[in-house]
């Protein structure tokens, strides 16, 4: 899971999910550390690009593409470890402040954010994602930052439960580059 992030006033986010064909991760790994990370921060606006592995299986399997903006970003920091909530329903977000600010009750969570889906109608269509026939796309999306993997995979199992509808993940953080401040 990639998540860069762009624009200084209303931040933007461009987020990847997808998987590794097998046999083939190592050269996947040289070209995405290598080049495509780098590329796509040298694209103006981008301040950051935040790489994340799957720490559980079966979650989600091809890949999915979406421009998003981030609505709400509370707490301080980031942690090592994230729970995605992805929504490919229309999202009450309301609902989904209320239970960012529960869970930011709890000392385990370093911070949390909320996405939406821009409108794909005003958004060309890569040549990438042309070639890849299509990706898949979300509505919008819950993210909690952890410190420690245990949290983060009994924030998952709830949110699974809470959310059985949506496709909810546990991603270690592989790394971050970029010039993102705290924000």
């Amino acid at each position: 899971m990639v998540a860069m992030v762009a624009g200084e006033k209303r931040p933007g986010i461009l987020a990847i999910w997808n998987d590794c064909r097998a046999g083939r991760e190592a050269e996947f790994e040289a070209w995405f550390q290598g080049e495509h990370l780098l590329e796509r921060l040298a694209v103006p606006g981008f301040l950051f690009a935040r790489r994340r592995k799957l720490i559980m299986s079966e979650v989600f399997i091809n890949m999915n593409r979406t421009v998003c903006r981030r609505t709400i970003r509370r707490g301080g920091f980031r942690g090592a470890y994230v729970v995605t909530v992805r929504f490919n329903a229309q999202v009450d977000e309301a609902a989904l402040v209320k239970r960012l600010e529960v869970a930011l009750q709890d000392p385990a969570v370093a911070s949390g954010e909320i996405w939406a889906a821009l409108d794909p109608a005003g958004i060309p269509v890569s040549m990438e994602e042309k070639l890849r026939g299509g990706d898949k796309k979300i509505k919008g999306a819950l993210m909690i930052d952890t410190l420690r993997q245990r949290d983060a995979e009994l924030f998952g199992e709830n949110m699974a439960k809470e959310f059985p509808a949506a496709d909810v993940g546990v991603f270690r953080v592989l790394c971050q580059l970029g010039r993102e401040v705290a924000a």
